[in-house]
């Protein structure tokens, strides 16, 4: 038992433990035994036990497991478990939520980075780690852990480029350069780097015929000239997506072109359209199944059309309905159903839309939460976007002078990770809070630069 990283449940040991010389019976009256000694912790809290050794008694286990030689065997069987586990897991489950009956990312963590480690090991199988880095992809993004994710899948493609490029070895190459694509987005942001891994992708897909990965492609680069402000191609990219159809109009694919082409209208100039199309996004979308949307494109749908929405009706003066839909975005986001997107919704919504209509202690509220989310998923432009809210709100508050410098230094250090459209609106605030203080050359550059 000491192979698992930390927590388990009953049938997880059968698969690794047993040697073909044991019945399910030895199995239980094993864990029986160690339970009824204080070795093994059982958690029956949920809907399925969860068992744990004691940390000493892990540790302890773990050297004589080594001394008898049997390490790197129990090791190979609990890295392919950790891999056909969480795929199974995808495919059977409706939500990551703590009462499912598999075990849920929180506790499967530890053990797919104790099975990496291993797989990348001179005892190690390197095709084996990368099979279950493209199997675990969905437990980083789900956890927010996108810097990791790049991490591990940078690391898999390396192990891959020096294998023949058979078909299978380009399909998992494009999986890991489309999870690369996606962890980047969200963790470092846009720019050169994040638009090379979706034209991999993009060309992977076209050799090998693959649709959904045409549509991932198109997908990650219609949002890297997006988040750099080419509006017009943006929107050339949304309706080559949408060329691919028809679609269903409920299907996965559907929602998803509704919602680029929505978001490509709104920053385009085009309102009443862009509310159209992002509303029927918001109405047709149906909650899956199982988590195949979260596992093809890394994001909740419908939280994305929503956050766009909310600036639309803020433009389009409905001030009141913005920012409803802006508690209820934040809401859903805490809850875990669009865990990754949180620093977004905050971000390029609700902050935003807080300050534009003098709801400073809803402002203040989603500034605190923005930086602690950021915090807590290493996501450094989220601590600077935090830094320019509380700089406006101060400056709204009349402290100018703390404010401003706050804002400033915020949109210096922003520098490529830019969401166009509250960018503009900080430099706005930025330039007026300038002319205020007297700085008129400052303030002119700064328009200037806008």
């Amino acid at each position: 038992l000491s192979i698992f990283a930390g927590s388990f449940t009953v049938d997880a040991v059968a698969p690794i433990v047993n040697d073909g010389r044991m019945s399910a019976d030895d199995i239980f009256d094993g864990l029986s035994a160690l339970t009824a000694k204080s070795l093994l912790t059982t958690d029956i809290s949920g809907a399925t036990a969860i068992l744990r050794l004691l940390e000493t008694t892990r540790l302890y286990a773990r050297e004589k497991l080594t001394e008898a030689g049997e390490f790197n065997h129990l090791a190979r069987r609990h890295a392919e478990y950790c891999r056909d586990g969480i795929s199974r897991f995808q495919t059977t489950q409706s939500d990551f939520s703590r009462d499912d009956v598999e075990l849920p990312p929180l506790h499967w963590i530890d053990d797919i980075r104790s099975a990496l480690d291993w797989s990348y090991s001179a005892a190690g199988d390197q095709t084996l780690a990368a099979s279950l880095t493209i199997a675990a992809i969905p437990v980083w993004f789900h956890l927010s852990l996108e810097r990791e994710c790049a991490t591990r899948v940078a690391q898999a493609i390396a192990t891959l480029s020096i294998q023949p490029n058979t078909d299978d070895i380009l399909r998992c190459k494009m999986a890991l350069y489309a999870a690369r694509g996606a962890a980047l987005l969200y963790s470092t942001g846009v720019g050169r780097e994040l638009e090379s891994a979706w034209m991999v992708v993009a060309d992977l897909a076209e050799q090998l015929d693959d649709a959904e990965h045409r549509s991932k492609a198109l997908w990650g680069l219609w949002v890297n000239n997006l988040r750099t402000g080419w509006h017009r191609a943006a929107r050339a990219i949304a309706e080559r997506l949408a060329a691919l159809g028809p679609f269903d109009p409920e299907s996965d694919s559907a929602l998803l072109v509704a919602r680029v082409l929505g978001i490509s209208l709104h920053y385009t100039g085009n309102q009443v359209a862009a509310r159209e199309h992002l509303q029927r996004a918001i109405s047709n979308y149906r909650r899956p199944d199982t988590r195949a949307y979260l596992a093809r494109f890394h994001i909740g749908p419908a939280l994305l059309a929503r956050a766009p929405l909310a600036r639309v009706l803020w433009i389009l003066g409905m001030a009141d309905q913005a920012r409803q839909l802006c508690v209820s975005i934040v809401d859903d986001a805490r809850d875990g159903t669009g865990t990754t997107l949180l620093s977004y919704a905050l971000g390029d919504s609700a902050c935003m839309i807080a300050l534009g209509t003098g709801d400073l202690a809803a402002a203040e509220r989603y500034e605190t939460l923005l930086r602690q989310h950021a915090t807590r998923t290493g996501f450094e432009a989220g601590l600077i976007w935090s830094q320019c809210f509380k700089g406006i709100r101060l400056i709204r508050l009349g402290n100018s002078a703390v404010g401003l410098e706050l804002l400033r230094e915020g949109v210096n250090n922003l520098r490529d990770d830019r969401l166009p459209l509250s960018y503009m609106t900080l430099l706005a605030e930025l330039n007026a809070a300038l002319a205020q203080t007297g700085a008129l050359a400052e303030a002119s550059a700064t328009l200037n630069a806008a």
